[in-house]
């Protein structure tokens, strides 16, 4: 199949879904350096394209150039600020290089796009549980807690909106480190 997407693509370069198809190819054989190669050369004919940008921004991130791939993310979310699942990736780049203010907007863009999602709250409060363990020493101080407990409060919204997944970290922070009266 690969072989076949190959020469397709290869005999009609223009061809943005011969080269889709071929970039799918390269992701499912891990060839991530080509899928690159092959999203660089489409992106001369339609440089814009959604499908493209997000295929480039997957394949920067599977190879660790982050700073790459939070470019491309950008550039995706003026072209689709309606793809709140963009700002969530834009914000965990940003968190994983400890900008933790750039990070917080994107999180709270990617609510205000989309804030009946779970995965947007959950990131938020990813945030702030990182700043919280970053800042904190030896010894918890009421600022820690009160971080804590913000984080903890945004995983449990991401909770109620059906995102399964926050309920272990929420229920860690809760036995952890929230505070009762």
């Amino acid at each position: 199949i690969s072989d076949v997407d190959k020469e397709r693509w290869e005999s009609e370069p223009e061809n943005i879904q011969y080269g889709l198809d071929y970039i799918k190819t390269l992701q499912n054989s891990d060839d991530i350096e080509k899928v690159i190669t092959v999203c660089n050369e489409l992106l001369f004919y339609d440089q814009y394209n959604k499908h493209i940008l997000k295929y480039l921004a997957e394949a920067y991130q599977n190879i660790y150039r982050e700073e790459n791939a939070l470019n491309i993310y950008k550039t995706l979310a003026k072209v689709d600020p309606a793809d709140y699942e963009v700002a969530i990736e834009i914000s965990k780049i940003l968190l994983n290089q400890e900008k933790y203010q750039e990070a917080l907007d994107w999180a709270d863009k990617a609510i205000g796009i989309k804030g009946n999602k779970g995965n947007a709250y959950y990131q938020k409060s990813d945030i702030y549980f990182s700043v919280a363990e970053s800042c904190r020493g030896a010894s918890l101080q009421f600022w820690d807690k009160i971080v804590y407990e913000i984080s903890w409060k945004d995983y449990q919204i991401a909770v109620d909106k059906g995102y399964r997944q926050a309920k272990s970290r929420r229920n860690f922070l809760e036995e952890n480190y929230i505070t009762t009266s």
